[in-house]
């Protein structure tokens, strides 16, 4: 799927309608396309050179082949973005490979999907899951946990020097921070006020890490872990 290069950023929505794939340009408000998946072994989603924004809608259920968004590296900002709306999972799991590539894997029996991106700048995941993963696979990066800026909305966001921006629906039960290989340091800023799930884990797995725990709401248990050297 490519998308049409709008002035001077454009907004698009792929879900499910009927079995088919369908694009919907949302400035114009009209679908732009629809594609059967009969036979189909993955959606990729092409960027223009301008910045858009790609919505994945699951409000027609999950889409059974994995989708891949490559941003375009737009000549003018803010970037590519990718937004998550309407489903619900037992795990989701993001990957970050760099700065702007990675993935996100959404596990359970109401959905399951795959969704991998490269080229991007921030995501929003407004999924409702039960458990959140957080893994880092870039090296040696600074990882902050933090509000969104918005008071009371239940989104907190996690960014890293090598890693992708995320702004997220907290979980119901928990949150895992993977920090990968290298020399980690994690930190854990003021968390939005209703921000309440149950469990936070922090490894720091290979290198020597550090994790700095500032702020925590109350009710909510956390569990350090710097990992197998020094830390």
């Amino acid at each position: 799927i490519e998308l049409p290069a709008t002035d001077p950023a454009g907004s698009f929505r792929l879900f499910l309608e009927e079995g088919n794939a369908s694009i919907e340009d949302l400035v114009a408000d009209e679908i732009l396309d629809s594609y059967s998946l009969e036979g189909v072994t993955s959606i990729v989603v092409n960027g223009s050179i301008n910045p858009d924004e790609l919505t994945i809608d699951f409000v027609g259920g999950e889409f059974s082949v994995p989708i891949h968004f490559a941003g375009n590296d737009p000549e003018v900002g803010p970037g590519d973005q990718l937004v998550l709306i309407n489903g619900e999972s037992e795990t989701i799991t993001h990957l970050f490979s760099d700065a702007s590539s990675g993935e996100v894997n959404i596990i359970g029996d109401a959905l399951t999907q795959a969704i991998t991106y490269e080229g991007l700048e921030p995501v929003l995941d407004n999924l409702n899951a039960n458990h959140r993963v957080f893994t880092f696979l870039g090296g040696t990066e600074e990882i902050v946990l933090r509000d969104d800026g918005v008071a009371g909305d239940n989104f907190n966001i996690i960014d890293s020097t090598l890693g992708e921006i995320v702004t997220f629906l907290n979980p119901i039960n928990s949150l895992t921070i993977n920090a990968g290989t290298g020399d980690d340091l994690v930190e854990i800023d003021e968390l939005d006020s209703l921000t309440s799930f149950d469990d936070l884990i922090v490894s720091g797995d290979d290198g020597a890490d550090e994790i700095r725990l500032y702020e925590l709401p109350s009710g909510i248990a956390a569990s350090l872990s710097g990992g197998s050297e020094t830390d």
